[in-house]
């Protein structure tokens, strides 16, 4: 439920861009809710495309009810062979022609009732029992397509690091119906998973909560099948496998993943995702990539990036009423029972209000930043104003505008050092009078004259009728020695504006030292 804040690739970008300052990385998230391995599958031409020098895979646990998936709402049958063939026909126009035809006709049987709950709801299609064709469907599905995908990646030579799958052992079965030849069923082994842990047998809890979670009707969470697919696949494709179900037991009580990295059954909390985060960089580093350079100070370097992604109270809020809709909502109770979570959330300060108008799509995410932002400037608490600022910049890092307008609020309120961070970048991505203007003049603030006088004759290449970049290009040259070009400088700015009373009084202070 944290959106673009918290995520593995953000981790690793911060972790990248810290060690390697000097070197432009790009770090792309094709990450999407509600996909399995048809659409990683359909994405794969476009990605080799734009020439990857990494492609860093965790994916598996989508493939019953995903989009086209064994159990999902919206599938085209089991047959993996022709669901690649329609994905893709879909790109001539007969068969979109068709799509929308069909699509109409089935819009006149529909009964009218409005689409509700989460998509993770919607998205249900019936119950998959364990060891039946629909289950054995689902994981021929992920092996046939995760190996057309690792080949073509391979048949390009381009490397691929891809993680096991972990997930939320302490998750209640959603529906228990399948029985084992002991006459057992899901919720049978989850009761004695839990006795086995309050007796202290871990190792026995821990395989009672796995098989509860393999005879768990509801596969949202993938059979361990999955995970030796993976493992079998890396292996088949020279692929850097990365264990990441041993690493969240390793770090969870008792050596059970639990709600102690998990939010629900499956999805990571922070900590969790700065843990796979951290795998995946580690292994990164370690490889032969060219200019990426490892460093040894994994620790301080993880403690350093989790302090600068930017999630602020208001992506926590939002993700803490996302939570309350999730788990508050079929399966996680019953198809028509109201969601007791979400109505338990309340507006106490101008955040939660703020966070609930985004849930509710009255107000875009970066937007909400943004007035929290200015709320904050207001009130001279700056180190919040930028981490707002920070927590939009962290996703759209080439937002031009966003650079911008955050140095003209910080200048306006003569926070010049502040204005830096994000006027350099901003500088790398575009060269303009504005950038060369405003560096030149912090510059001279803090007496770097050399630079000063470099950055506003750069200014000058733009816009040559601005009288204050003249009036600062006096003063970088007056205190580099050079009067000359100063008097001249300050003559030119006087004919911009006649009016410019500081640029009157520099000239008279100039000739009188003389």
């Amino acid at each position: 439920p944290y959106g673009f804040a918290a995520t593995f690739p953000r981790y690793v970008r911060k972790a990248l861009k810290i060690v390697n300052s000097k070197t432009k990385i790009e770090v792309v998230n094709l990450g999407m809710s509600a996909i399995n391995t048809y659409t990683i599958r359909d994405f794969v031409p476009g990605v080799i495309k734009h020439k990857p020098d990494l492609v860093l895979i965790y994916a598996g646990h989508n493939e019953y009810y995903g989009a086209l998936g064994a159990g999902s709402t919206i599938s085209l049958g089991n047959n993996r062979f022709l669901v690649n063939a329609i994905i893709k026909l879909r790109e001539f126009k007969t068969t979109q022609l068709l799509q929308n035809i069909i699509s109409g006709v089935m819009s006149l049987f529909a009964d009218g009732k409005t689409e509700r709950g989460t998509l993770m709801a919607r998205m249900i299609g019936t119950g998959i029992e364990y060891d039946s064709d629909a289950f054995h469907s689902g994981i021929s599905q992920f092996e046939g397509n995760m190996d057309d995908i690792l080949t073509e990646f391979g048949e390009n030579n381009i490397p691929v690091i891809i993680g096991s799958l972990t997930m939320n052992l302490k998750q209640k079965p959603f529906l228990s119906s399948y029985k084992d030849s002991q006459n057992k069923s899901a919720v049978d082994y989850f009761r004695d998973g839990l006795r086995f842990e309050e007796d202290g047998q871990f190792d026995k809890a821990k395989e009672s909560f796995t098989r509860a979670k393999e005879y768990d009707d509801l596969r949202f969470r993938a059979p361990s099948e999955i995970n030796e697919k993976i493992k079998y696949l890396a292996r088949k494709h020279n692929a850097t496998l990365l264990n990441i179900d041993s690493l969240f037991s390793a770090n969870s009580p008792n050596g059970i993943t639990g709600f102690n990295l998990m939010v629900d059954h499956l999805h990571p909390n922070v900590k969790g995702y700065y843990l796979i985060g951290k795998e995946y960089y580690k292994a990164i580093q370690s490889m032969n990539l060219g200019k990426i350079k490892p460093t040894d100070k994994l620790e301080q370097l993880d403690s350093f990036v989790k302090n600068n992604l930017a999630f602020t109270d208001l992506d926590s809020t939002i993700a803490d009423i996302k939570r309350r809709m999730l788990l508050g909502s079929y399966p996680f109770v019953g198809i028509n029972e109201p969601n007791k979570l979400l109505a338990e959330f309340t507006v106490d300060n101008f955040v939660d209000s703020l966070a609930l108008k985004v849930q509710n799509k009255d107000v875009f995410w970066e937007d909400a930043h943004e007035i929290l932002a200015d709320r904050y400037l207001k009130k001279g608490e700056i180190n919040k104003f930028m981490r707002e600022i920070d927590a939009i910049l962290g996703d759209r890092p080439f937002n031009e505008y966003v650079h911008a307008k955050t140095v003209e609020k910080l200048i306006d309120k003569g926070y010049f050092r502040e204005a830096l961070k994000y006027l350099i970048p901003l500088h790398e991505l575009v060269q303009n009078a504005f950038t060369f203007k405003w560096l030149g003049s912090i510059s001279l603030y803090f007496k770097d004259y050399k630079n000063a006088k470099s950055f506003l004759e750069g200014c000058l290449k733009y816009d040559k009728k601005d009288p204050q970049v003249y009036y600062n290009l006096a003063g970088a040259y007056f205190n580099l020695g050079d009067s000359d070009n100063a008097l001249a400088a300050l003559e030119t700015c006087l004919k911009l504006n006649p009016n410019y009373d500081r640029a009157k009084d520099f000239i008279q202070a100039i000739k009188s030292g003389k």
